[in-house]
């Protein structure tokens, strides 16, 4: 689906509106294409940055006043979607996940997320550890690595090496 898409336009000049005036067996045929070369093309790497203001009180010279906001080409955003709804599908139906595993399962807040980690130390757990800061930015790229080689193969595991 492409509802989730973004509308803001990358460093393509495309914008959600016209990725979504080309039918979707166009995308389906270059995805096709693209998958089976291990690589994501280079026009897809190129990121667009910009900094959007808080609105908070600290001076316009202060970094904690900017958020910054990159954006991509909307192939890879529409291509990393189409994948990141196909791993969460077959996350939720892999016996092999722990069922408190949080990470790529839609409809997942952090409050439901702290109460599940309360009601684990209520049943006895020794520790449980919640990341409140930015996820992306602390994930532990080599653990990460490690749980793609284990579950993803062929093409979809080339995919998230490439990124």
């Amino acid at each position: 689906s492409m509802s989730g898409i973004n509308s803001a336009s990358g460093p393509d000049g495309m914008t959600a509106k016209a990725l979504k005036s080309f039918s979707p067996s166009v995308w389906t045929c270059l995805f096709n294409k693209v998958l089976p070369l291990k690589l994501i093309p280079n026009q897809w790497r190129h990121i667009s940055a910009t900094f959007l203001d808080k609105g908070n009180d600290k001076p316009r010279d202060s970094p904690s006043r900017w958020r910054p906001l990159f954006i991509a080409a909307q192939a890879l955003r529409l291509l990393s979607a189409i994948l990141a709804n196909k791993f969460s599908r077959w996350i939720s139906h892999n016996t092999e996940i722990n069922v408190y595993q949080v990470g790529f399962f839609p409809l997942q807040g952090t409050l439901l997320n702290v109460y599940k980690t309360r009601t684990r130390l209520f049943k006895g757990d020794v520790a449980c550890s919640i990341d409140l800061t930015d996820a992306f930015g602390s994930v532990d790229h080599s653990l990460l690595r490690t749980v793609i080689d284990d579950y993803t193969t062929g093409n979809f595991n080339s995919f998230l090496h490439g990124i």
